[in-house]
């Protein structure tokens, strides 16, 4: 039997997840955290237990924190719960997966409670929006790695830091006719129309982050 951590500063969900897991019999018993200081002491107390953690609304300074936590505390199994997440930060996730279980609040009962189920399980899960996402930027990150050279991802990135067509062909110390060039092929390539249209493409296949997107 494990602990279950709730890290949610919102009531209704606090005592939503109570009523949900009350039923669930490998769970020995329920605490509530509601500050990082107050689920580090839980942790402490009970390293085995499952968090299940509204990242939204809990006082983590970035994902980087986060990710700490998961590495002092490797025998916990950590659960998202949120309302919604910023593509950016279901990147990060994705790539920490063996680490988290997603699942939206809007989720189904069933799906939220198997989640549950089997993070008491020590297995991860995604709630089928989650997957889906998953899949979507899987499957665009491989394309657009099949399609863009080197050169033209190291063109995407400097475009998006928002470089001007003469200082990119400056500094590489190419023409920029060359530049030009590459612009036009990464359009054609990813068939978009412009470049706002290419660095969201490519913010979503994981190509640039949104920090390097200044545009």
């Amino acid at each position: 039997m494990r602990e279950l951590i709730i890290a949610d500063k919102q009531d209704i969900t606090r005592l939503g997840v109570q009523h949900l897991a009350k039923d669930l019999s490998s769970i020995r018993f329920i605490a509530f955290a509601k500050s990082k200081s107050n689920l580090k002491s839980l942790l402490l107390k009970y390293p085995h237990g499952v968090i299940i953690l509204d990242y939204s609304n809990f006082d983590f300074t970035n994902f980087d924190e986060l990710i700490l936590y998961t590495q002092d505390f490797p025998l916990t199994n950590w659960i998202l719960f949120s309302d919604t997440w910023s593509d950016d930060f279901l990147k990060q996730v994705f790539q920490d997966v063996a680490f988290f279980s997603v699942v939206l609040k809007s989720s189904t009962l069933f799906e939220i409670k198997k989640t549950l189920e089997m993070s008491l399980n020590g297995k991860v899960h995604l709630c089928k929006e989650i997957a889906t996402k998953k899949r979507g930027v899987s499957s665009m990150k491989t394309k657009a790695d099949s399609l863009l050279t080197q050169s033209e991802k190291e063109v995407l990135k400097e475009i998006a830091s928002g470089k001007t067509t003469k200082a990119i062909a400056f500094e590489r110390n190419l023409s920029i006719h060359t530049i030009m060039t590459h612009r036009k092929n990464i359009f054609k390539k990813l068939e978009i129309n412009n470049v706002h249209d290419a660095i969201r493409y490519a913010i979503r296949a994981g190509i640039i982050t949104r920090d390097e997107y200044s545009i």
